[in-house]
């Protein structure tokens, strides 16, 4: 399938000139006739007119007609008109005209002189020898007018070649006008093709199709090319000023020349009527430079990425140098170690002040190698050398960890080292964001230790801001000579763990030690090494078990070396521990519990609302100056400095190494809790805890006479009885005693006791098995007096009753008087009906 042209050259597909013969002209001009004119120098090959720098005396000029118009070909004339290099004298003719030739038959022309400037004049009708000669000889204007014509003439040629170059090897547009100069012409033609395409303003024409506009980019180049008589701005040609002196009654008209093979010249142009009585001619001018070779040296370590185009600063021996530089031909890569050199595809860019080498299209091995060209016959070698060599791969690059340490969130300006293979070539660092919703990619600046291009360098650095980068996962995306390209993952880490409360005591003495730490991002800690002491992490990070080596002495301090999740090396926290003396140790303790509780008590408890003693022996005191007392799970609730008394308890000093404790458990805490003690050291801190009891409440039971239980703290007691099986549940609370302080009384019916002496058993609240007492059943009470006034009789034989006790004979020594509703034995003095007990009758039960 044909492919299509690009839309700058609209349906015109010029591409590069591999034909003998160049192709067809431009829309709206016409080909007027191809030739084929070479220069043959001193050393004997033949070079195309066209690209001839230096034209001396007796150079030979050969013309070769390829094709012509049949209607043309008999009348047709062709003449070469030379202007004379600066300083040349040629006689009074400020021009030199060489024999007319017939257009139809080659024809060669010697030179007689250095040229400036070549001119071609084609007179498809015939020209007159005689007038050409007799004008040239009459304005020393005309070369100067001659010469700018072959400038602008040459402009225009040169920007089509470019133009077909882009069209054969699509570049973003920023290349391409990177290559166009500032000419008046290639800045009109510029003008133009972004007029015709917008694309081009923003970024590459390509991407939006390769369709032709209406009237394409050369067409109308060319136009403005012939209407403004050799130059594409307005009124910029110098042709008009020729015309009137060259060659009078004859319309001269401009051209440009689409270049094949062999120097093959198609001239191209417009093909209009003439005014009557007047010859048309066609004039194609060639600027001579007539300088020397440019020379210039290449920088001292050029390297140049195999496969890939490459710009290549380069230092011409002048500045002028520059604008010659393009007129160099033939250039080739030459081996260093010697060798047949090879085609190098060479463009110059004056503005970058660089060599653009292709090696796209190229296989040359990777080398050492001399960058050659020529300068007509003669050899122009660049100063220096360069080495080729194959890109490096970039799927090895990895961040260095030191760098991926130090990016933290919000930390600022980072500095970033990436490793891995040679990174001479790279061309660009990217940061993209690792999943949806990121900011977006953001171009990194990069250097390179000793710079690009510049020989192996294995490692790149460049400057992260990690100001507003969340903690996460990111990319970054390397791009390199060539096309190649790889993702390196990077990661932005929250803050680091910080620790706080610093140093922590470990005791000299002590085997395994656990220590509490505090601070922020502890759950990243995975492991703490300590060169002096061995470290395990417990808890998320929360506490750690420390076991010191030999060879510590009170006072050194230790630091942590702390390995956390996401960060390669260790972190360092200094004065993490603090090595103290041994730690006090009480090694025994005996308790001395409180008399007369007529309540037993268990094993391990100690009683709430009583003095407990203990006597402490203690290892290492040192300076141990207190005691903390606490519930296990809660804070202290009760410090004892030696020798202070206080509500709660005393401390004092027995011996060398025993202390004294007495103190109310109540003080410390509710039921139940398990109480603890501590010695505190100012020196060696706090000392591991030791038990010293659970905290039991107990009621304090006075008497108990079968219904009423006498006694203080009584709401403690859930049941009653003489054992299991007489248990009964207390139904209500205690009653205290008014004027007796914390006296209280608890009603219950009890059953009879199994024996006589049988003690009363109680029931905490919430415990399944009972507590002994000292409490036996106590004399019943005596029965309900008989109310004043009332009759009393004694049975027969029976002393009277007391006035305590009426009940006869037998005072119910066993038994509790019946309560039931009592028959009125009298009134009250405030006539109320009290009740009572019927003493008689349940004596009489009784017995």
């Amino acid at each position: 399938m044909t492919r299509l042209c690009p839309l700058v050259l609209g349906l015109w597909c010029l591409g590069v000139l591999s034909g003998a013969a160049p192709r067809s002209c431009v829309p709206g001009s016409t080909a007027l006739g191809t030739f084929q004119l070479q220069v043959r120098g001193p050393a004997g090959e033949a070079l195309p007119a066209a690209r001839i720098n230096i034209l001396r005396q007796g150079y030979k000029v050969s013309y070769k007609p390829v094709q012509l118009p049949a209607d043309i070909r008999r009348e047709a004339r062709v003449a070469l008109v030379l202007a004379p290099a600066e300083g040349e004298i040629t006689g009074t003719s400020p021009l030199t005209i060489l024999d007319l030739q017939p257009a139809a038959n080659p024809a060669e022309w010697t030179i007689p002189h250095r040229v400036s400037v070549l001119m071609l004049v084609f007179g498809p009708a015939g020209l007159d020898e005689k007038k050409i000669t007799n004008v040239v000889m009459r304005d020393e204007d005309l070369i100067s007018q001659v010469a700018g014509y072959a400038d602008q003439t040459e402009q225009l040629e040169s920007t089509i070649q470019t133009l077909v170059a882009f069209d054969e090897t699509p570049e973003a547009a920023g290349e391409l006008e990177a290559r166009l100069g500032n000419s008046p012409v290639e800045q009109a033609l510029l003008a133009l093709l972004r007029a015709q395409n917008p694309a081009l303003s923003t970024f590459n024409p390509l991407a939006v199709g390769r369709r032709a506009p209406p009237a394409t980019l050369m067409g109308k180049a060319a136009d403005g090319f012939f209407d403004n008589a050799g130059a594409v701005v307005p009124g910029g040609g110098i042709l008009p000023g020729v015309k009137g002196f060259l060659m009078p009654e004859t319309e001269l008209r401009s051209v440009f020349a689409q270049h094949g093979d062999g120097g093959a010249l198609m001239l191209c142009g417009k093909r209009r009527q003439p005014r009557s009585r007047t010859k048309v001619a066609y004039l194609w001018a060639h600027r001579v430079l007539d300088r020397a070779a440019p020379a210039v040296a290449l920088p001292a370590e050029t390297h140049v990425p195999a496969g890939v185009k490459s710009l290549i600063p380069i230092k011409p021996r002048a500045v002028s140098d520059w604008d010659i530089l393009d007129h160099v031909r033939d250039w080739a890569l030459a081996p260093v170690a010697g060798g047949a050199a090879s085609p190098a595809s060479v463009a110059v860019s004056p503005l970058a002040r660089t060599l653009e080498l292709d090696l796209r299209k190229s296989r040359i091995a990777p080398g050492a190698y001399k960058l050659t060209g020529k300068w007509d016959w003669d050899a122009v070698e660049a100063g220096g050398s360069l080495e080729i060599r194959p890109p490096g791969g970039l799927k090895t690059a990895k961040l260095a960890p030191s760098s991926q340490d130090r990016l933290i969130e919000n930390s600022g300006w980072v500095p970033v080292k990436l490793e891995g293979p040679d990174f001479e070539f790279l061309e660009k660092i990217t940061l993209q964001g690792g999943g949806e919703g990121r900011a977006k990619p953001v171009e990194l600046d990069f250097t390179l230790p000793v710079g690009k291009r510049a020989g192996p360098q294995d490692t790149v650095y460049f400057e992260l801001d990690t100001r507003g980068l969340a903690a996460g996962e990111y990319k970054l995306a390397l791009l390199q000579a060539g096309g190649s390209s790889a993702e390196i993952p990077l990661r932005i880490l929250p803050p680091h763990p910080k620790l706080e409360g610093l140093p922590r005591r470990v005791h000299l003495g002590e085997r395994d030690q656990s220590v509490a730490i505090e601070g922020t991002g502890l759950g990243r800690i995975q492991r703490i090494e300590c060169d002096r002491a061995d470290v395990q992490v417990q808890e998320g990070g929360k506490r750690a078990v420390v076991r010191l080596r030999e060879g510590l002495k009170p006072g050194d301090l230790l630091a942590f070396l702390l390995k956390v999740e996401g960060v390669e090396a260790a972190i360092r926290v200094e004065q993490a521990l603090l090595v103290t003396p041994p730690r006090p140790r009480v090694r025994t303790g005996t308790a001395a519990l409180p008399e007369e509780l007529g309540v037993a008590l268990r094993e391990g408890e100690i009683p709430a609302g009583s003095y407990t003693g203990f006597a402490l022996h203690l290892e290492h005191p040192g300076d141990a100056q207190h005691v903390d007392l606490a519930c296990q799970g809660r804070p202290r609730s009760l410090s004892l400095r030696l020798g202070e008394r206080l509500a709660g308890g005393q401390l004092e000093r027995i011996g060398t190494d025993g202390w004294f404790l007495s103190f109310d458990a109540g003080a410390v805490g509710p039921s139940g809790c398990a109480v603890f003690g501590a010695i505190v050291s100012d020196s060696a801190g706090v000392s591991e805890r030791f038990a010293l009891g659970r905290v039991v409440r107990l009621p304090h039971l006075e008497s108990f006479n079968g219904t009423v239980l006498r006694g203080s703290s009584l709401e403690v007691i859930e049941k009653l009885g003489w054992d299991a099986q007489t248990a009964v549940a207390v139904a209500g609370l205690p009653a205290s005693i008014a004027g007796e302080g914390p006296k209280q009384v608890l009603r219950l019916s009890l059953p009879a006791p199994p024996r006589p002496d049988a003690a009363l058993q109680v029931w905490l609240w919430g415990e399944a098995e009972p507590r002994a007492t000292r409490i036996a059943l106590s004399e019943p009470p005596s029965c309900a007096p008989v109310w004043p006034g009332a009759p009393t009789r004694a049975s027969r034989g029976q002393p009277r009753a007391s006035p305590k006790n009426r009940c006869g004979r037998r005072a119910c020594p066993r038994r509790i008087c019946d309560e039931w509703p009592a028959r009125p034995t009298g009134r009250s003095s405030s006539g109320r009906r009290p009740g009572g007990i019927r003493c008689a009758r349940s004596c009489s039960r009784a017995a």
